[in-house]
């Protein structure tokens, strides 16, 4: 992935709300991790955004994984914790 597709991805991940219950910020997406008992939750998580649909569809096409991933989770760093 060249720099340029790399700063559109990391905008458009941002522009997703984050949550921030945890020591860093993440995004679910498909199926919602449950951090508690160590697996994916009851509880539903907003679909796969376009970007997320898109790089999976490439992740599969370049053989990284059999069919297109259905879930994704996001983390990062607290905003307070980058300065």
């Amino acid at each position: 992935m060249d720099e340029d597709s790399q700063h559109r991805l990391a905008a458009d991940i941002d522009a997703e709300p984050w949550q921030s219950q945890l020591r860093r910020r993440v995004q679910h997406y498909g199926h919602r991790y449950d951090y508690g008992s160590r697996g994916v939750g009851d509880v539903p998580a907003p679909p796969l955004p376009r970007w997320a649909v898109t790089l999976a569809g490439r992740l599969r096409d370049a053989g990284h994984f059999d069919r297109r991933p259905d879930q994704v989770i996001v983390n990062g760093a607290r905003r307070e914790r980058m300065r």
